[in-house]
């Protein structure tokens, strides 16, 4: 008796395929959404900005600080900002990853990032 196994193994990959304009102008006051969307689910997600990164998980907590909350799915992360303030003006980094460990010695991250600039016109 001769059995043979053949065991697939599925490769997760983030790719950025939508994402909010790379460039947005929103008066003072004015809520803003930006987001990035993978057309396969992430784990983790950041945004930066001035050197302070807010980090999430698809199922992480909703509200950040500041008048900032998390716009997320499976496959989309996004933050909105319920009212625009010129301290939220300038670049944005949206950074979704993908953290796959086979074995504990052994890891592979596949991200993917894009640059937004956000202008806030006061």
């Amino acid at each position: 008796l001769l059995v043979v196994i053949f065991v697939a193994e599925r490769v997760h990959s983030v790719e950025i395929v939508r994402q909010s304009n790379a460039s947005q102008v929103v008066k003072q006051g004015e809520p803003l959404t930006i987001f990035c969307e993978s057309k396969t689910p992430f784990q983790w997600c950041l945004f930066e900005h001035d050197n302070v990164e807010y980090t999430t998980t698809p199922k992480g907590r909703n509200k950040i600080d500041d008048g900032m909350t998390w716009d997320k799915t499976e496959h989309k992360c996004g933050i909105h900002i319920d009212s625009a303030q010129p301290k939220f003006a300038g670049k944005w980094k949206c950074h979704l990853a993908f953290t796959n460990i086979k074995m504990p010695a052994e890891e592979t991250k596949i991200v993917d990032e894009r640059w937004l600039d956000v202008f806030v016109a006061t």
